[in-house]
């Protein structure tokens, strides 16, 4: 008898991976949005909106998406520990250190300890009765929904360090509050405010709630409960179970009471049902590892409950049994199979049986010992690699086993695997083993074994076991080559090539639909008979073609990848007469051309599928961890949601629409009046009230007789540069989990024409036009001819400053001392330096008279000018002066333009007047640098004895200083001070002159010597 225990125990052990069981669900953490993974409270609100209160900030949930608030946004303070709502939708949140903040859906309003709050370290928050009332850590407050006044209940104050509110009870219109170590408390309403009364000493509650008339209280270390009606006659909670401290209770539709635990100091909190007076650990059954877990919150629509965890974010979890997942310990899933009501699981570690509680496992060494014994007693028959044969490798260990698919023949299981082809009963037991290396087999109609090599022929299997076979080699082109899958009919099978399209083997001999040309798609992947008999075929690039046998191979219907969710056909199957394509993005139900999309919104939340079988109403899904056992019928079932679409931003030429108001995050205008000028438009809207919506896919039209848009997953609309018109944009919504479509009425507006055009205006404008261009026409012939007699003069005048300024630079006085210096330096024989001088000054008069057709020459070549010219003149009085050149290095002196001959006469002067023969070391410097305002500044300055004060007034007035100050005038660009003369008697003479910017370039590179001595 123990024996056969031991054995049932065993078995039991074998198939647990089989029998562990888990709901669907979905982690969040600051990854995802989160602003802070440690979760304090939660709140579900009557918008079907979740709140989260963190440790770092509020957050706001909805459709996945979380929106974050903090002190920055008028959050009383980040820490927040409790959430409420009132009648009006109001949200309350109370934080451990700055009291509670109110929000509208607009803005924030902090009520503390400055404008009356009892304490700012709130702990519980509830709303009753047009009250909030108000739990912390050293008394009670009560706020008024419509006035917001704050009354401080009094004697609630105990100064204690136990005398914290861990809950409010609400019970037979009488109010209590309980405290962790100070006992049970009645508020009182008096004339003059409220009272608190003890009522018991319950002691060591962390929390307590009210749930099916039975009022359950967190003590230390378990959970204790009591009736309504004991704890109203004042008697203590003494039935106590459990073993960690209970933080949070929520109810769902079926009436399971979840439990929030966090044992404080010891490691044993988690996620649990209280049932019959037990706490179950469902931590592992959703696999949450958290074992700080502090709020709940269900959603009744969606049958979903939100837990938050203090250390590891937020977590959904699916409570709806038609999707439940079975693990099997991280062991990918290859293959489904079913024999007369028991199930059959094909994984990485071997074939798992199932029928009601009868379990059979058969491991990867009892397929390797059944290979090893086979090989040591029939040596003759191992095929050969030369004889068409995969290779086959006999010495592979049990551990590197690879399971390739799992199919039924006459009640028999058959596994094909890169050891080998196995035989198995329905009691676990290896009949057959087939020495074959085989990625693909299947069987003909009448139960012959078809075992295909992907890169030669295909055989026939008469006896697998003894290795009688037909062989059908690839050469011939009706043959198989490199086939993806085999499925058979009740009158053929059928083949499906990667590269070479389908072929089928009936009355002995193969066929290929494309060498005979009747149906040339080659690259195929998917094969699956539905039960209508319906051959079902999908392609390599997600195609997939619905054909019948009768009376010939045709195509009924072919389903483009475009009306499929995702890109790579996995799976195949059919129930009823639904089609079930699986892709990369979740599962297709298609049917009479719509579809019905599930993914991890609806429970999927591990969506690499391996493999899926139809058994009865389930559907079985693999994956790398296990598999999903999904009620169809429920799945299936037909539902239409009731929800609405809201505007939560509308921008404006990319801006925010600032005369339109939002409220609870939803633009509340429905109708907008917008000028011209405002027609490039951004909608963006939500679903409220939708439980996936996910699975919405929208389109717009501007108007109701306008045409509509593609559809689209995005829930954004841009309108850019819209004419001027009445329109009224309209969404329609299609809905992929219940196959329904609806139409929404998102926003009408008006885009007003401009006063331009107006019929008033224009002709009002029509008018004044002829009376402008009449009134124009007149104006321009006097404005013509008195422009051009002005233009005249001025050219005429430009003309004669041109000539006198060209005259006036070259005194001749200079030109007869040159030629002076010549005749004197032939006479003393000095040939060459007369030569020199003479070549310089030539190059001299030539460039002045060039210089003279010029308005403007580079200043690179009015440096060299003067720098010829005083070298001219510095020879002539023994090269005395010392002559300093200086060019600003921004100054871009072969683009920069200078009006010629400008600055010489002013050198000249410096030459005759400046220095007498006793000067002990006369110099003359030219600069050229640039303003702060970019104008070019030009200095001549000497060190000269001077001008004397009764002779500068003269020499500053003379006639070639005139000329310089009128050509000046006459550029264009003019600056406010062109002309600065100053000379001090003994010291010298400087001369500025400021030329617009016009003129200047400036230089990335140095272009000329900063500073050069002459």
């Amino acid at each position: 008898m123990a024996k056969k225990f031991l054995a049932a125990l065993l078995l039991l052990l074998m198939a647990w991976p089989i029998l562990a069981q888990q709901h669907p669900v979905k982690h969040f953490t600051t990854l995802d949005g989160l602003p802070n993974n440690g979760i304090r409270s939660l709140y579900f609100n009557s918008r079907g909106v979740l709140w989260i209160g963190t440790e770092n900030g509020v957050s706001k949930m909805r459709n996945g998406d979380f929106l974050n608030f903090d002190e920055s946004h008028g959050l009383a303070f980040n820490n927040c520990w409790a959430i409420t709502e009132d009648s009006q939708g109001n949200m309350w949140f109370g934080s451990y250190g700055g009291g509670v903040s109110f929000f509208d859906g607009n803005r924030f309003k902090v009520f503390d300890v400055n404008n009356g709050l009892i304490n700012n370290k709130v702990r519980k928050l509830a709303y009753r009765d047009g009250k909030i009332y108000v739990g912390t850590e050293n008394g009670v407050s009560i706020i008024d929904e419509q006035t917001q006044e704050i009354t401080n209940v009094l004697d609630s104050q105990l100064d204690h360090e136990r005398s914290y509110v861990s809950a409010f009870l609400f019970l037979e219109n009488r109010i209590f509050y309980t405290t962790y170590g100070a006992g049970t408390f009645e508020i009182k309403e008096r004339k003059n405010g409220f009272a608190s009364q003890k009522h018991n000493d319950q002691q060591l509650v962390y929390f307590s709630k009210v749930q099916d008339g039975e009022i359950f209280m967190a003590d230390k270390g378990q959970v204790c409960s009591v009736s309504e009606a004991d704890f109203l006659d004042k008697k203590l909670a003494s039935q106590s179970f459990g073993q960690s401290v209970i933080w949070d209770l929520a109810k769902s539709n079926a009436g399971k009471h979840y439990a929030a635990a966090w044992g404080v100091f010891n490691k044993d909190g988690g996620l649990f049902e209280i049932r019959d007076g037990q706490m179950l650990d469902l931590s592992a059954n959703f696999n949450i590892a958290s074992k700080t877990i502090l709020a709940l919150a269900y959603d009744k629509l969606e049958n979903v409950l939100y837990v938050g965890s203090n250390d590891e974010g937020l977590f959904k979890l699916y409570l709806d049994e038609t999707i439940v997942y079975k693990s099997l310990s991280d062991q990918k899933v290859k293959a489904f199979a079913e024999i007369n009501g028991q199930k059959a699981v094909l994984h990485e570690k071997g074939l798992s049986l199932s029928k009601k509680l009868r379990l059979h496992e058969v491991g990867l060494e009892r397929f390797k010992k059944f290979q090893q014994d086979y090989i040591s007693q029939n040596a003759r028959l191992l095929p050969k690699h030369e004889d068409d044969f995969f290779e086959l490798q006999f010495d592979l260990p049990a551990e590197d086993i690879e399971f390739y698919e799992l199919h039924t023949n006459r009640d028999h299981y058959w596994i094909n695997s890169n050891i080998g082809v196995f035989e198995l009963n329905q009691n676990a037991e290896i009949l057959t083993y087939v020495p074959v290396h085989a990625y693909h087999i299947g069987f003909t109609p009448g139960g012959k074994l078809i075992e295909s090599n992907f890169y030669g022929g295909t055989r026939i299997y008469d006896d697998p076991g003894n290795m009688v076979y037909t062989y059908f080699p690839n050469s011939l082109p009706n043959n198989p080559a490199q086939i993806a899958r085999i499925q058979s009919s009740t009158d053929a099978t059928y083949l499906a090539s990667v590269f070479h399209g389908l072929f089928y083997y009936k009355d002995g001999q193969f066929q290929s639909l494309q060498h005979s040309l009747q149906w040339e798609e080659a690259k195929l992947k998917r094969l699956h008979f539905a039960k209508n008999g319906q051959m079902v075929i999908a392609s390599e690039f997600g195609e997939v073609f619905v054909a019948r046998e009768e009376p010939s191979f045709h195509i009924v219907e072919k389903i483009n990848k475009e009306v499929i969710q995702g890109n790579t056909v996995l799976f195949v199957e059919s129930y009823g007469d639904q089609l079930i394509i699986a892709t990369e993005k979740g599962l297709n139900f298609y049917k009479d051309g719509r579809v019905r999309f599930f993914d991890e919104e609806q429970g999927f939340t591990e969506r690499i599928f391996t493999a899926a079988k139809v058994v009865g109403s389930e559907l079985l899904v693999g994956t790398h961890k296990g598999y999903y056992k999904v009620a169809l019928d429920r799945l299936l079932e037909s539902k239409t949601y009731t929800f609405n679409l809201g505007l939560h931003r509308f921008d404006v030429n990319h801006q925010p629409y600032e005369k339109g108001g939002y409220k609870w995050f939803v633009f509340q205008q429905k109708q907008l009046d917008l000028d011209h000028d405002e027609n490039t438009l951004t909608m963006e809207f939500s679903s409220h009230g939708h439980p996936y919506p996910g699975k919405l896919r929208y389109r717009y039209r501007l108007k109701p007789e306008g045409e509509w848009s593609p559809y689209q997953a995005e829930s954004k609309i841009t309108l850019p540069y819209l004419p001027v018109g009445d329109y009224k944009v309209q969404v329609e919504v299609q809905d992929l989990h219940s196959d329904t479509n609806c139409i929404h009425d998102l926003l009408a507006f008006t885009i007003h024409p401009p006063f331009y055009m107006t019929w008033w205006f224009t002709l009002f404008a029509g008018v004044w036009l002829v009376l402008i261009v009449y009134g124009v026409y007149r104006y321009r012939l006097r404005k013509v001819t008195q422009e051009e007699k002005k233009k005249a003069a001025i050219e005429t005048r430009i003309a004669e400053t041109k000539l006198e300024a060209l005259r006036s630079q070259m005194n001749p006085h200079f030109i007869y001392n040159a030629m002076n210096s010549i005749q004197y330096y032939m006479l003393t024989n000095e040939v060459e330096t007369a030569s020199e001088f003479l070549q310089s000054f030539s190059g001299l008069i030539r460039n002045t008279l060039y210089f003279s057709s010029q308005q403007t020459i580079p200043l690179k070549e009015e440096i060299e000018f003067l720098e010829n010219y005083i070298s001219l003149e510095n020879m002539r009085v023994e090269n005395k002066i010392t002559f300093l050149l200086n060019v600003e290095e921004r100054i871009n002196v072969r683009e920069t333009q200078i009006p010629p001959l400008l600055l010489q006469p002013f050198i000249e002067n410096v030459f005759v007047h400046a220095f007498d023969r006793h000067h002990p070391n006369p110099e003359l410097q030219l600069t050229f640098r640039l303003t702060e305002e970019g104008n070019l500044l030009c200095v001549v300055k000497d060190n000269g004895q001077g001008i004397p004060l009764v002779q500068a007034p003269k020499l500053h007035e003379s006639k070639g200083t005139f000329l310089v100050k009128e050509r000046m005038d006459l550029m264009r660009g003019k600056v406010e001070t062109p002309y600065y003369f100053n000379s001090v008697q003994g010291e010298g003479t400087t001369i500025q002159l400021i030329l617009p910017s016009r003129f200047v370039v400036e230089s990335a590179v140095r272009e000329y010597v900063v500073s050069a001595e002459h």
